[in-house]
């Protein structure tokens, strides 16, 4: 006998009080938070690509992510200089395969992994805490759902795995039109 798992925010609760309460805490956050437009590129920024930039915020828009306000330009900034340096660093290893050939100084050959690879790790690693951050990544998400009761279509979609590939194509792009 299989059990069925509620996910948050899919389902209306049947306790209308709770409900009722639920609906009102949602609509008191966002009232509370000042409004920003996220488009606008702060300019004492350094921004690495401002096409994936572009993508992130127009990504955030269709899910529906009204929790960010202005302060969080710079984490958004950051994210997107990161994408674009995640992408750089995944080119090279493409290019350059997974090992190198090291000659020692006494002329003896070595495979070592390559450098790019510990790289990559740590673009990860930096992704995943400013995804966190701006409370973007999957445990994240389900707390900010649990919080505000919001639906949970507006803030997770069937098409994240394509918003992370065209955020790591965005640089390809970008490179091209130069």
């Amino acid at each position: 006998m299989s059990r069925k798992h509620k996910i948050a925010g899919t389902h209306t609760d049947s306790n209308v009080t709770r409900a009722k309460q639920k609906e009102e805490k949602a609509k008191e956050l966002k009232n509370v938070l000042p409004q920003s437009n996220l488009n606008e590129i702060p300019s004492s920024l350094f921004l690495r690509n401002e096409e994936i930039y572009k993508l992130i915020v127009d990504q955030l828009t269709e899910l529906g992510a009204t929790h960010l306000v202005g302060i969080d330009k710079f984490t958004l900034v950051s994210l997107a200089n990161t994408f674009d340096l995640l992408n750089e660093a995944e080119k090279i290893i493409a290019k350059d395969g997974l090992q190198q050939i090291l000659v020692t100084r006494e002329g003896a050959t070595k495979i070592i992994p390559n450098p790019m690879l510990q790289q990559r790790n740590t673009l990860i690693t930096t992704l995943s805490n400013q995804l966190k951050s701006l409370q973007l990544d999957p445990a994240s998400r389900y707390d900010l759902i649990e919080a505000v009761s919001n639906d949970i279509n507006h803030l997770v979609s069937n098409d994240d795995d394509s918003f992370i590939n065209e955020l790591l194509k965005g640089v390809t792009q970008h490179e091209s039109a130069k």
